[in-house]
């Protein structure tokens, strides 16, 4: 995985080993933040607050 200058994550289309998305918990917030829990790294993270707007495109 790779990080642009911007902080956002992406895969790119040559990458031969996608993550596994087991390894996330995902619990979304009355105020509708995305809070990401890594439970390999045991990190956790809030995602931008655009998630639900991107998911919301046509």
């Amino acid at each position: 995985m790779t990080t642009e200058t911007d902080g956002t994550d992406y895969l790119r289309p040559d990458d031969n080993e996608l993550p596994s998305l087991d390894r996330y918990s995902v619990v979304v917030t009355q105020t509708d933040a995305l809070i990401i829990y890594d439970e390999a790294e045991r990190d956790a993270w809030i995602q931008s607050d655009r998630w639900l707007s991107l998911l919301r495109r046509e």
